[in-house]
């Protein structure tokens, strides 16, 4: 089977996608579609303009736009430190699991009720189950590559009387480095699912709180806009840190780039 170039693959997807709109398009026409329950891609253009011409709209952007890079931010820090720790030590790997397999099991949304409770309703409930959604896939793919690091390397470290912090900082890092980037890849979806989730029954604010209103009121139109401004930003993301594993992955790979 002959293979397609890069341009001809975007070709194609794009290609898809506008037969995919025009399907779509041509359905909602034809009445083949209930409105109540799906609007169409016209139409969702039109709320969209309508939708970003609203200051309020604007302000519930940036305010989950903040809560969801915080909640990254804060996750990655969370789940790259438990996974350093873990992968690295045996004995808090045995003291730590029993109580990561737990939490790893429950689905995050049940609990929201002790996230109320503790923190309340607000930035800090929505940054705390955006958070807690995104560090496990951060500190799993952590810990996997601690755990896949050439342990003659650090016993050659050690042996040389290498300190911790040296260790660490020349030999686990850049080892573990693609490994925690393709767990951010996974994390970044997930905090924002965390945080819509907390702005759709913990926020009087947001895309999420607003998605809720317009779905009430049968705003299907307006509905699909904030859905895909949402899908915007995490495939923004997901391809932001795909090319910096890529570009990462080209660096290891040439000692010329590697040395500039």
């Amino acid at each position: 089977m002959p293979s397609i170039s890069a341009r001809g693959q975007k070709r194609l997807s794009t290609a898809v996608i506008l037969l995919f709109v025009g399907v779509w398009e041509g359905a909602y026409q034809l009445h083949w579609i209930n409105p109540v329950l799906l609007s169409a891609p016209s139409k969702i253009f039109s709320a969209g303009y309508v939708l970003l011409q609203n200051p309020a709209f604007h302000q519930d952007m940036a305010f989950t736009l903040g809560v969801y890079l915080l909640s990254l931010l804060l996750a990655t820090a969370l789940g790259t430190s438990i996974g350093f720790i873990i992968g690295y030590s045996p004995l808090c790997y045995h003291i730590l699991n029993p109580f990561i397999v737990v939490l790893n099991s429950l689905p995050k949304i049940v609990l929201m009720p002790l996230i109320i409770l503790w923190v309340g309703i607000g930035v800090s409930a929505n940054t705390l189950l955006g958070t807690l959604m995104a560090a496990f896939p951060i500190m799993t793919a952590t810990y996997t590559g601690v755990r896949q690091i050439e342990q003659d390397f650090l016993r050659l470290a050690r042996s040389f009387g290498a300190k911790p912090s040296f260790i660490v900082r020349h030999i686990l890092f850049p080892g573990v480095l693609p490994f925690t980037l393709s767990g951010l890849r996974v994390g970044t979806n997930y905090a924002m699912v965390g945080v819509l989730i907390a702005e759709f029954f913990a926020s009087s604010q947001g895309v999420g709180y607003r998605m809720v209103l317009l779905m009430a009121n049968f705003q299907v139109d307006a509905f699909f806009v904030c859905l895909g401004l949402v899908a915007a930003v995490t495939l923004t993301g997901t391809t932001l840190i795909h090319r910096v594993e890529q570009r990462l992955q080209h660096t290891q790979a040439d000692p010329v780039a590697l040395s500039q």
